[in-house]
């Protein structure tokens, strides 16, 4: 779990990261125009009277303008109300290239992401953003999917380390069986398989045993796993349930069960269920 200080540290790293590149990009763009056009002017309008001024000076004004509008956008993400701070940012004709655009995408889930899991707020704002940047909710759906893919991996390849194999196989089952918790497994649940795969080893003879074990699997079953994999585990067996955009009884009943085991009562299912359950429901209305 990274502290208070880690988590405003990286958040600052990956800030910092975007507008260097940003600022890369914007002035390579300048220097190949300015290159090919090094007397360009560029008029306000169409008729005589209109006003010219040197193309220099007009990309040197909208490349900092473009910049400062990053730099609100990014800041905004780490205010207390990151929605009212992200509608203060004046971003009308604000454009970027589909590179930038899916970049930038990613650098604020990133951000988001740090220290915890997309909330239903978060996706307001990506939604926000990219509406401004004309980025198809299709697009940042699957910018979204492969940096939460990314997070993922990174904390399964954790659980190898501070999870014992008896642990582990319990994950692995409990992912198996939220799959499978409404008796078939929908298309989009494919790529949970991965992390089962991750937790043993990608050893065949272990896929197996799960497998087996799975079908005979006692809910009563009893094993002590770090409060923090715990609930990281429980929020993300919510999303496998959720995925296919039903929730139905046999899925709640699973839900219970997995609480039972980790020793969660009604409250604590609540802190955990509700805002995930929001979370997944804004996040597939948005961008599906």
């Amino acid at each position: 779990m990274l502290t208070q200080g880690e988590i405003v540290k990286e958040q600052s790293r990956l800030k910092r990261e975007f507008n260097a590149s940003l600022a890369r990009q914007l002035n390579h763009g300048r220097e190949f125009f300015l290159t090919l056009f090094p007397r360009a002017t560029i008029k306000a309008g169409f008729d005589k009277t209109s006003k010219s001024a040197a193309a220099k000076d007009y990309l040197d004004f909208r490349i900092n303008q473009i910049q400062n509008v990053i730099q609100s956008i990014l800041d905004a993400t780490m205010s207390l109300d990151s929605i009212a701070e992200l509608q203060s940012v004046d971003m009308a004709g604000f454009q970027l290239t589909t590179d930038l655009s899916d970049q930038l995408i990613r650098t604020l889930v990133e951000i988001f992401t740090c220290g915890r899991n997309l909330q239903e707020n978060d996706f307001i704002f990506l939604s926000e953003v990219s509406t401004e940047l004309n980025i198809p909710p299709g697009q940042v759906h699957y910018l979204i999917d492969q940096v939460q893919f990314e997070k993922r991996k990174a904390f399964f390849s954790a659980m190898l380390i501070h999870l014992n194999e008896d642990q582990r196989d319990l994950c692995a089952i409990l992912l198996l069986k939220a799959i499978e918790a409404d008796d078939k497994v929908h298309p989009a649940e494919f790529k949970y398989f991965e992390n089962i795969s991750q937790l043993l080893e990608h050893d065949q003879a272990r896929l197996e045993h799960v497998g087996v074990s799975t079908g005979t699997f006692d809910f009563n079953t009893s094993i002590e796993i770090p409060d923090e994999i715990s609930a990281y585990m429980f929020e993300y067996l919510i999303e496998i349930v959720m995925c296919d955009r039903k929730y139905d009884p046999k899925e709640s009943r699973f839900i219970q069960d997995v609480a039972g085991i980790f020793g969660f009562n009604k409250q604590r299912q609540d802190e955990i269920i509700q805002p995930a359950a929001a979370a997944l429901m804004i996040k597939a209305e948005l961008f599906q």
